[in-house]
């Protein structure tokens, strides 16, 4: 553990640095880390701490960081923070690129029994130019939502695009697995759920439901 910019640790204090600093029962601040493994270190034979600056210098090393991560932060945030990031340079005309995606419209309604319900909207975007060529409402993302919203894309178009990009999950597996992509594209390329920074549909169709029901009493803004 370590290099030449920071303290050496040994191995095995490497390990116990590290689970204490992912802990969540309880949560120990640098500090809390820093004397706890001074207190262990004469008993195991470890070399102790000088000071509490080098060991956060060890935490933020480029070997270490990763270890911890995303116990502190988050899964998310250490997907976005060390996943390999691919560069997308985006088409030259329209129907080259089609985005496909789903997303709550923050509208809430009571049923019949006085539950809390919302709705869903599944969306179809031209890449190049940003139009939102299908949609369908629904009460779920399924593959039947995404059906009607392509099938209604292709009736807006009148073309086929060459490639679909929409993420992983269970609807669009089996619309996959339909042959549906590949009936209407040359190429369905998924990308990760849940994962914004994948998907240009989500900068575009983001603030679309805000202007015309953020009036309504029904309306709740997504934190």
């Amino acid at each position: 553990y370590g290099n030449s910019n920071t303290l050496k640790i040994e191995e095995d204090g490497g390990r116990y640095l590290v689970a204490l600093k992912r802990s969540r029962v309880p949560v120990y601040t640098d500090m809390e880390i820093f004397e706890e493994y001074n207190r262990v270190a004469p008993e195991r034979g470890w070399k102790p701490l000088k000071s509490p600056r080098s060991l956060r210098e060890w935490f933020n090393s480029p070997r270490v960081e990763p270890l911890w991560y995303d116990a502190v932060y988050g899964e998310m945030k250490a997907h976005q923070r060390y996943d390999r990031k691919h560069r997308t340079i985006l088409p030259g005309r329209r129907d080259s690129l089609w985005y496909g995606d789903g997303t709550k419209l923050n509208l809430y309604y009571r049923d019949e029994n006085g539950n809390k319900c919302t709705t869903s909207v599944y969306e179809v975007v031209d890449a190049y130019s940003e139009v939102l060529l299908g949609y369908y409402i629904s009460d779920n993302e399924d593959y039947i939502a995404q059906y009607h919203a392509f099938r209604m894309a292709i009736q807006t178009s009148r073309h086929k695009p060459y490639e679909i990009v929409c993420d992983n999950q269970g609807g669009h597996k089996k619309n996959a697995a339909l042959g549906l992509f590949s009936k209407i594209s040359r190429i369905h390329r998924p990308t990760a759920p849940y994962n914004g920074e994948s998907k240009t549909i989500e900068n575009i169709f983001l603030p679309l439901p805000e202007p015309g029901i953020e009036e309504t009493f029904r309306f709740h803004r997504a934190e």
